[in-house]
């Protein structure tokens, strides 16, 4: 029976090239390749967060699409690619809220030597970095398993020429907090919103109707939370009717500045808290309210 012995810690890197390039120097092939596609899922009170219990949608190419819920024990369901949405709209009539969407790439590596094969599973994360995963299997099962632990020890500091670290938090904390600061580069004054992100306008849409909207709702909660927590919020618009402008400060009692107004403040004392790319403002300030509750900061 061989035996196997892994490493639980994950270790991060941010250069993907010199981490590539550090594998096929050590010899190590490609065994296989597949997307996945993670979502995490929170209620508004944040207290899957606070609590470390989980509700996670997995897709990949090996497994399919998969439900994590982890509470006080850990289940996972699975489901059909066709029931994606449905899911994602379940969970929200439910009160879960989509907060972390990550695109990976994983990739598998490995090279046998002397009867002991090594292994690295890298998860490669859009606009994040990579975590890695060691892991090393002798095809003796009387080996001395000291001398694996020191085997695996001394393939895992190979990779310490190219930075890596290790994670001292979970994974899912680690991305957060990776995203967070990310955003958060300097002290800031004054946090520049735009009411665009946070609403969706069309010319087809009443304010009344708009401001009905679901996504809306969640996003002006999140706002008040934000606020509460001491966020120098600063609500500003570009593009938008100053009519319409008006009557949603009307009806929300927000106040809403023009986008030259915030020209007098410093540079380096503004935070734009503008969503990225692939995510949503709703998405952005659950994980902005994670750490605020959690540092105080």
């Amino acid at each position: 029976m061989e035996k196997i012995i892994q490493k639980q810690e994950i270790f991060y890197v941010k250069n993907q090239a010199e981490l590539l390039y550090q594998v096929l120097n050590l010899g190590m092939k490609l065994e296989k390749i597949h997307l996945e596609t993670e979502i995490y899922f929170t209620d508004l009170d944040r207290n899957f967060i606070k609590e470390g219990r989980e509700l996670k949608i997995q897709k990949n190419e090996e497994e399919g699409l998969k439900v994590f819920i982890k509470t006080n024990q850990e289940k996972i369901l699975d489901f059909s690619d066709k029931e994606e949405q449905n899911l994602e709209a379940l969970f929200w009539q439910l009160g879960f809220y989509r907060y972390l969407y990550l695109e990976k790439t994983n990739k598998m590596y490995s090279k046998r030597e002397d009867k002991i094969t090594y292994f690295m599973k890298i998860e490669n994360i859009k606009n994040l970095g990579s975590l890695i995963h060691f892991q090393l299997c002798s095809e003796e099962d009387n080996v001395d398993e000291t001398i694996l632990e020191d085997k695996l020890e001394r393939f895992i500091s190979s990779f310490q020429n190219i930075g890596i670290s290790k994670l001292d938090m979970s994974k899912k904390a680690f991305i957060t907090k990776q995203i967070y600061q990310r955003n958060i580069v300097r002290n800031f004054q004054h946090v520049i919103i735009y009411l665009e992100d946070i609403l969706h306008f069309s010319k087809e849409k009443t304010v009344k109707e708009m401001l009905e909207e679901e996504e809306v709702i969640l996003n002006l909660k999140l706002l008040k939370e934000l606020e509460q927590e001491g966020f120098p919020i600063v609500l500003v618009y570009s593009k938008i009717e100053v009519e319409k402008v008006l009557e949603i400060q009307k009806k929300t009692s927000l106040f809403v500045q023009e986008l030259d107004s915030i020209q007098n403040f410093k540079l380096d004392e503004m935070l734009i808290m503008k969503p990225e790319s692939n995510m949503k403002f709703f998405e952005l300030a659950f994980i902005f309210l994670e750490h605020i509750s959690k540092t105080g900061k």
